[in-house]
């Protein structure tokens, strides 16, 4: 386990995680009111989500990888 400072979630991977869903989901859906169009979005971004990009999230954050 490592300690996290409070109020810190550029230190916790999953918050990048969800930073690089949102921003490839707000890129690749034109009408955000259509929220099934919203879900296969974000579902097709972490589908193409690989393992070298969440080891870099993890390194990001200063997790040893």
């Amino acid at each position: 386990l490592l300690p996290l400072p409070t109020r810190s979630p550029e230190l916790n991977p999953i918050e990048l995680v969800w930073h690089i869903l949102v921003q490839r989901v707000r890129y690749g859906v034109k009408r955000l009111d259509v929220a099934h169009a919203v879900a296969r979005a974000a579902e097709n971004v972490l589908n193409a989500m690989d393992f070298e990009l969440m080891r870099k999230t993890f390194r990001h954050c200063g997790y040893p990888c």
